[in-house]
């Protein structure tokens, strides 16, 4: 439990080695172009914030807010704050906590996150981006 803690206090891991989806980025340049305003609202340890928001300068420039919350911590307020017509995530606490709150949600369910399968029968989801049409 520890070692998975560092790793996500890592930016190497977290960042560098992040592997991004090349069709996640051709979907995201996709909506930018039709005109809607992106968001990112992730949970981050403040010593990869930096790194993250590069990372996302990097891969998605068509993303100009990059919203933090703490590891662990609901996007809930966030999500309050900023008001969106869709909300995208693969956590199973924080997809059911926006349905909660009203916030139109999907959930990105795939091979690569079992640990969210349990709530599909509750849930609209999507196994990628490519998948959803705005």
């Amino acid at each position: 439990r520890l070692k998975i803690n560092e790793l996500f206090s890592d930016p190497d891991t977290m960042c560098n080695k992040a592997k991004i989806i090349p069709e996640s980025q051709s979907k995201v340049r996709y909506w930018f172009d039709r005109g809607y305003e992106l968001h990112v609202v992730t949970a981050r340890v403040p010593e990869i914030r930096f790194k993250t928001v590069e990372m996302v300068n990097k891969h998605y420039p068509e993303i100009p807010f990059i919203h933090f919350v703490g590891f662990n911590e609901s996007k809930n307020k966030t999500l309050q704050k900023i008001s969106p017509d869709l909300f995208i995530d693969d956590s199973p606490k924080n997809v059911l906590n926006a349905l909660d709150i009203g916030i139109n949600t999907i959930m990105v369910s795939n091979r690569y996150t079992k640990y969210n399968h349990h709530i599909r029968s509750k849930v609209k989801w999507v196994n990628n981006l490519m998948e959803i049409d705005l």
